[in-house]
């Protein structure tokens, strides 16, 4: 069994513009650049076309705009539910089985759907650090500044809790 972390934090219906999701996201992925190179690009999530080339996308705050007006949703008659806000959803790595994954819903504001941040980390012995405790707990920390959620969580996929933490 993989040896990876969950961390997750969660708030209820925010009405995040979408400027202000840009700047969160940016903040986050230049956070976790600065954390472990492991988070230095990111990819989309779906399946290239045979023999298309995969890049990262562009961590600019435009172009993380640009990947959050994508990931808007529609509803069945084709226009904009603005009431759900923002989703991104990436993977660190092209080889995804290897890959960190995060989830970003941003500006929702359904009584349906929470916001919410999440990381999977996959460790690996080429990364020491996603096995340390203080280490997760400084990543936690830092995406809880920066989104400002109601409540969050770190675990180990065998189900150990490493902290629970309520604002």
């Amino acid at each position: 069994m993989k040896d990876n972390y969950f961390l997750g934090i969660y708030w209820e219906a925010r009405n995040d513009s979408v400027e202000l999701c840009v700047n969160m996201l940016y903040e986050t992925f230049v956070f976790l650049d600065e954390c472990d190179d492991s988070f230095h690009f990111w990819y989309t999530t779906q399946r290239p076309k045979k023999g298309q080339v995969i890049e990262p996308i562009n961590l600019s705050k435009e172009g993380i705009k640009d990947l959050l007006i994508k990931g808007q949703n529609f509803n069945d008659d084709g226009t904009l539910n603005s009431d759900l806000g923002y989703l991104v959803y990436l993977k660190s790595s092209k080889d995804f089985s290897k890959a960190h994954v995060i989830s970003i819903t941003c500006g929702n504001v359904s009584k349906l759907l929470k916001n919410s941040v999440t990381l999977n980390m996959y460790n690996s012995k080429d990364h020491p650090n996603l096995n340390n405790n203080k280490f997760l707990e400084k990543i936690y920390l830092r995406l809880v500044e920066i989104w400002r959620p109601a409540n969050g969580i770190i675990r180990h996929n065998n189900n150990n809790l490493l902290a629970k933490v309520y604002n």
